[in-house]
Formats: C-alpha cells, structure tokens, sequence
C-alpha cells in the first residue's frame, strides 16, 4: 500500500526548475494551499488552480508541446482503469499513439454512455479518456486536460479507493512530478497507479 500524502511532505520537484522560476512559483503557490475538495479546509479550487496552471503553461515556450506530455502522462494514469473496465477495447493505445506521433484518432474514439455503467470508477476513467481526446485539438486542449486531471484528483479516473488522502496525493504528485517532468521535456520517474507499491517516505 502507498504512503499516502507524506510521499511529498513538501514542495520538492523530481527536476529542477531552476530555469522556470515563474512556472516554480506558481506550482509552489499551488501546492501548498488548501482546498476544500483536498484538505478539508481552504477556499481554493481544485478545477480552478488547474486551469490556471495549464493556461500559463500554454502561453509559454513549447507550451503545446508540454501541454501534450501532460496529457500523455494522464493517459498513462487512468490507463489500468481503462483497461480494468476494458480489457479488449484499442482505445488507448490508439489514443496513446497518437499523443506520440500525431497520427489522427477515429471518429469513434470517444466512449458512449458515460455515466450509465453503474460504477464510479468506471465512469469517470471513461469521462478521463474522453477528454483527453480532446487534448488533441487546438482549441480543446487546456478545457479537456483540466477536467481529465480534475477527475482523477478529485475523482476516480485512476481508480476505485475510498482513501480520503488519496486527492491530495494525486495532486501533489501532479505538481512535483508530471508537470516539472513536462516542463524540462523528461519522463516522469513515477506513473500513480493503485496496484504499484507508493515508495516509503
């Protein structure tokens, strides 16, 4: 079982950010407020900061292009719901293929009847994906990365839990690891997923 929220006590980002001062400031900024949908406490918004972060990223250097990483790694995360729900359905690897290569999606790609299956988990994994489709148009992109990453802090795109800490641990891993990762062009050391062991402390 993971170590819950201690994996990141702090705002330590897995790549240095010492050449994005602003987009470091702006994550440190982040993580350390509270949210209600997090912390139990707090004003701030969950949707809201995400948004926020994406639309400066976006307006930045390469910003489409680190846009992009971070959806890959989304898709990546929800990527074992997907195929729990789903074992026999392409879909992702299409969608995966396409974040790598540009190539065009189907028409069909996006899941119908979301919201009909009777579970959550389900659901929002598919809500996740549809999104994430999204990420692949220009003028898309930072609306469907927003709700896919919102529904997997705050929902349960990664997976079925009933962990309260789980939120927070998925959105402190978001802002030390995805998006730093995105932002030097690296690969994220660390995939959140609920069947790999979280590191001890």
């Amino acid at each position: 079982m993971y170590t819950k929220r201690f994996y990141y006590p702090d705002f330590n980002p897995a790549w240095s950010l010492d050449n994005q001062i602003e987009t470091q400031v702006l994550l440190q900024k982040c993580f350390y407020e509270k949210y209600d949908e997090l912390d139990n406490e707090g004003k701030a918004d969950v949707h809201t900061t995400l948004n926020k972060i994406l639309q400066f990223i976006n307006q930045g250097h390469d910003g489409k292009e680190i846009v992009r990483r971070i959806a890959l790694t989304t898709a990546l995360a929800i990527e074992e719901n997907i195929l729990n729900y789903y074992p026999c359905s392409g879909k992702m690897k299409i969608l995966k293929d396409a974040f790598l290569s540009g190539a065009t999606l189907p028409q069909d790609i996006k899941f119908l009847a979301v919201g009909e299956s009777g579970s959550q988990a389900c659901d929002e994994a598919s809500f996740a994906f549809n999104h994430l489709v999204d990420c692949l148009s220009s003028t898309k992109e930072i609306n469907g990365l927003t709700e896919a990453l919102d529904a997997c802090v705050t929902g349960y795109a990664i997976g079925p839990i009933s962990d309260e800490d789980l939120p927070r641990d998925v959105f402190n891993w978001l802002l030390c690891e995805v998006i730093p990762a995105a932002v030097t062009k690296n690969e994220p050391a660390m995939i959140f997923s609920l069947s790999t062991p979280w590191p001890s402390p």
